[in-house]
């Protein structure tokens, strides 16, 4: 069914029924199927299917379809809405990921997870990762204050996890 939202054209797709399609463009990577009656996969409806592949370090992505499509990998998942233009930008950040241009971008404070996103701008220098610790923190001003207080950290997930990173900024270093 096609139908207009605030002037925005939408043309639904059926999560499920881009499996096979999504298992084709994933096929190098070896995609595994999972269904609610398997360990682990509990929170799946029946009809639902979750692929999954591990990159060279045995780290897993995980892609849902269902109602929607989510796209999980280290501490970062995001949804798509089922319409042809998310589905869209689902297989590029999709490529992004798997060809490590992009990364899980995740900000933790004590171990205490603050926030995530997928991110392909490179971030070379401390300074600019402080840049993006901000944006997440900036959201709470409690947040901020602990962060100042007690340090903050941001870790850089790649697919090729050669290239993670991990920058902490000790208290009163934020």
């Amino acid at each position: 069914m096609d139908y207009e939202i605030d002037g925005h054209y939408y043309d639904d797709l059926e999560p499920v029924q881009m499996l096979e399609e999504l298992k084709g463009f994933l096929r190098e990577y070896a995609p595994q199927v999972h269904t609610c009656r398997e360990d682990g996969y509990s929170y799946l409806e029946e009809g639902d299917f979750c692929l999954t592949i591990k990159n060279p370090s045995g780290r897993e992505l995980y892609l849902d379809l269902n109602e929607e499509f989510t796209l999980s990998y280290a501490a970062w998942h995001g949804h798509y809405s089922p319409c042809k233009g998310e589905y869209e930008m689902l297989k590029r950040d999709l490529e992004q990921l798997l060809n490590s241009c992009s990364y899980a971008f995740s900000v933790f404070i004590h171990e205490r997870w603050m926030g995530s996103a997928a991110l392909g701008l490179p971030l070379s220098s401390k300074v600019e990762v402080k840049e993006q610790i901000h944006i997440f923190l900036r959201r709470d001003r409690a947040w901020l204050q602990q962060a100042k207080k007690e340090g903050v950290e941001a870790r850089l997930v790649y697919w090729d996890e050669t290239k993670n990173r991990t920058v902490s900024f000790a208290p009163g270093e934020y």
